[in-house]
């Protein structure tokens, strides 16, 4: 067992071995800036914040001052600022084996713009909140099916580009908001969190979204669709397709 907060802030640690059965506790590698080895794949639990970090506002030199860093987006023949750029402090770890893992806290990975490899083991029934928003280096994942629920944030501005979704009874608000998907296969009578999908401004193609039971506030603002089937909806909430 790892306690929490137990490599917390450690700016040393490169790589960590783990035994059989391991269980790492809440922020225990939080702000671990210099973690980029770690095997996973013997862990059977993983607390909420381990492996993440805190953010911190990139500045930049603009017109002899100091201003905030933006994130831009080309899109309609110009460069639009999309967000704000962020930092952070958290493990830069390229790759997970959760294989083994039965239980996984909210946020463990967020903010950590190394990670591009995630393997899941069937343990897992729901993705937790946040687990990994803002991992922009993350381009690809695959759900087992024993996932029933995606947590708000999930996988809010990843470099995802396709997601099946198709055991996914529910997606939380904003789980995949601002990330670079282009398409989605939904679960027939799945509920869509508020947000869930905004400012996915590439998203062209939502699979089964004629079968899907409720969809939430902005749950589609600012996409790509040009093309709708609701038959199923029993409630759209507002602005849910606003601006696409």
């Amino acid at each position: 067992v790892i306690g929490e907060y137990a490599f917390a802030g450690n700016g040393l640690l490169t790589s960590v071995s783990l035994g059989e059965g391991a269980r790492i506790g809440d922020y225990a590698f939080y702000n671990a800036a210099m973690l980029r080895s770690i095997d996973l794949s013997k862990a059977v639990a993983i607390g909420n914040y381990a492996f993440s970090g805190a953010q911190t506002m990139d500045l930049c030199l603009q017109n002899n001052a100091i201003s905030p860093a933006f994130e831009y987006l080309y899109r309609n023949g110009s460069w639009t600022a999309v967000d704000l750029r962020y930092s952070s402090g958290a493990a830069p770890i390229e790759s997970i084996d959760l294989s083994a893992v039965s239980q996984l806290g909210e946020g463990a990975f967020a903010f950590n713009a190394a990670l591009t490899n995630v393997a899941f083991g069937s343990g897992i029934a729901a993705v937790p909140g946040s687990l990994f928003a803002y991992c922009t280096s993350l381009s690809a994942i695959e759900l087992p099916s024993t996932i029933a629920s995606v947590g708000e944030y999930a996988f809010r501005a990843t470099k995802l580009t396709d997601v099946d979704l198709s055991n996914v009874d529910s997606v939380g608000a904003s789980a995949f908001a601002q990330s670079s998907l282009e398409s989605v296969t939904l679960k027939a009578g799945a509920q869509i969190g508020e947000s869930a999908f905004a400012a996915c401004y590439a998203l062209e193609n939502a699979q089964n979204l004629n079968t899907v039971s409720y969809i939430g506030a902005y749950a589609f603002a600012y996409s790509a669709l040009t093309s709708l089937d609701l038959a199923s909806a029993v409630s759209i909430g507002d602005y849910a397709f606003a601006e696409s």
